[in-house]
Order: structure tokens, then C-alpha cells, then sequence
């Protein structure tokens, strides 16, 4: 390689190096600000970000407004009597609904008791035997629609996660390594050894 590729190359390199410290400064701050108890499966990162997206919890009055906010409820083509419904609207804020998704599906991993899941776990599974991907990415999507709800029924008190079949736990080690040293130390220990 000629040697002033390589000399942009190494700058290059260093930048993105810089960056991605940058990056991972900023989620353990993320991570940090999460004290509370999680559904476990769900992590800091990704509770506080849904939350800081979302703002205000509160200023949703029902499950409509919530699923549309978030882009997670059937798109509709109506005239006169007829009425369709397709695929989801995706009218809504995209970076909630990607880490929805994704967390539904590491709770199908951790939470075998939460009602979405246990209610569509038989279909999840017929449609993995049948190998019909796309009918699982709809089951996925309609677990994270109940999630998005449940999520909100939860942040305003309105239930407690014991009703909707939530187990609870504290945040991760990787959350609690940005306030503790000497855990951050203990941790970095566990993945050397």
C-alpha cells in the first residue's frame, strides 16, 4: 500500500477511534441516568432512550395515541363502505420503533411470562417451524405495538408489572460500571478472565 494512503488511513483510523470513545461516554451517561428497576431483557440504554424520545408519557390520553406515535398501527385505505387495513403506518418516530422492535426481541428471550408474548408464542413458533420469516417480523411487530402500550401504562402508573406478567430487575453491570469504579474494575476483570 502506498505509504500516503496509509498515513490517511492511520488519521482516519485515530478519528474514529476518538469517536467511538465519544459514543460509548455518552450511552454509559444514558445508561447511568436509568436507577430504577427494568423488565429484565430491556436495557438501560434503550428504557432511557424510549424515554428521553418520547418526552412526556403523560400527554397521551389512550393506546391509539401511543401505537400512533410511534408509527406501530395499521396504515388504512377506506372509501365509501369499503375498508382495508395493511401494513403499519411507520407516521411516527422511527428511532422508538427500531429499539421497540429490537427489544422485543431479546424480551422473548427474557420475559417468557409477559402476556403478548405468551398469547402469540405458539403462532412465533408455527411460523419459525414453517419458515414464513415475514410472519414473524408481523408477530414481532405487534408484540412491540402491546409493548409500546404496556410501556406507557407503566411510566403513568396506571398498572404495575406484575399485571402484565413483567419480571422486574436492576440494570445491568454495564449500566452500574459508569457509577461504580470499583465495579467497572470487577467487570473488565470478567471479561479478561
Amino acid at each position: 500500500m502506498p505509504e500516503h494512503l496509509h498515513q490517511t488511513l492511520a488519521r482516519w483510523h485515530q478519528i474514529l477511534l476518538e469517536i467511538d470513545d465519544q459514543i460509548e461516554a455518552l450511552s454509559q451517561d444514558i445508561e447511568a441516568a436509568r436507577p430504577e428497576e427494568l423488565p429484565t431483557g430491556l436495557g438501560a440504554l434503550t428504557a432511557e432512550v424510549i424515554d428521553r424520545e418520547v418526552g412526556e408519557w403523560t400527554r397521551f390520553k389512550n393506546r391509539r395515541q401511543v401505537g400512533g406515535y410511534i408509527g406501530l398501527i395499521p396504515g388504512e385505505d377506506s372509501s365509501g363502505e369499503g375498508r382495508k387495513q395493511g401494513s403499519i403506518s411507520k407516521h411516527g418516530n422511527p428511532r422508538v420503533r427500531h429499539l421497540l422492535v429490537e427489544a422485543v426481541w431479546r424480551l422473548l428471550q427474557f420475559q417468557p411470562d409477559y402476556r403478548p408474548i405468551k398469547r402469540l408464542r405458539p403462532m412465533l413458533q408455527e411460523a419459525r417451524l414453517r419458515g414464513q420469516s415475514a410472519r414473524r417480523r408481523k408477530l414481532i411487530v405487534a408484540i412491540a405495538r402491546q409493548f409500546a402500550v404496556d410501556w406507557w401504562r407503566l411510566r403513568t402508573g396506571r398498572v404495575k408489572p406484575a399485571e402484565l406478567g413483567l419480571q422486574m430487575s436492576w440494570p445491568s453491570a454495564a449500566a452500574l460500571k459508569a457509577r461504580n469504579p470499583a465495579l467497572r474494575s470487577a467487570v473488565q476483570e470478567d471479561v479478561a478472565a
